[in-house]
């Protein structure tokens, strides 16, 4: 009953908060409409993961359910950027590649999934070289150099980035534009 009862405290409080953002923006019925069900959408989903997240650290049963310890519940970050992680050398000739990429890790409170969205950042290249040393003949040792970061250019993101600027650039300018005075 008391799980019934925090559910509906949930979903009714969503509805009033989004209602009461949206009837103070002044847009068409339609745009509000959209506004009120979209903030009601985040509004529950925040509360059932903080509802999650409670039940698991302070109960202990219900993390079973994920696969997680209580202890390690406390230790997730919600937002980070992950340092720079190398992938496998890859032999290429008398080249080892090594991707090396960046992570955004974006998870709610108490949860071991989320987004992870890894972006490339460099191609670490090593140059190898097989020498044969005279004391112990038909023994190769490799002599390694200073591996170099060649970075790596995203142009798709950076489109995507200048369409999306113009996209709200654009939306901004109609909007002043066409806004009834």
């Amino acid at each position: 009953m008391t799980s019934l009862f925090e559910w509906a405290v949930i979903v009714l409080s969503s509805i009033s908060g989004a209602t009461l953002v949206a009837d103070n923006i002044n847009l068409s019925q339609q745009t509000t409409a959209i506004i009120v069900l979209a903030l009601m959408v985040v509004g529950i989903a925040i509360q059932a993961g903080w509802l999650k997240w409670r039940d698991a650290r302070f109960s202990g049963s219900s993390i079973k359910k994920w696969t997680q310890r209580p202890e390690e519940v406390s230790n997730v970050r919600v937002f980070y950027f992950n340092k720079k992680s190398s992938g496998k050398p890859v032999p290429a000739g008398n080249l080892e590649l090594t991707p090396v990429s960046q992570a955004l890790v974006i998870r709610a409170p108490g949860q071991v999934n989320g987004l992870v969205w890894n972006r490339p950042v460099a191609v670490r290249v090593q140059r190898v070289q097989r020498v044969q040393r005279v004391q112990a003949p038909g023994l190769e040792m490799p002599v390694t150099q200073a591996p170099q970061d060649v970075p790596v250019y995203d142009y798709t993101r950076l489109a995507q980035m200048l369409i999306l600027g113009v996209g709200l650039l654009g939306s901004a300018l109609i909007w002043l534009v066409f806004e009834p005075f």
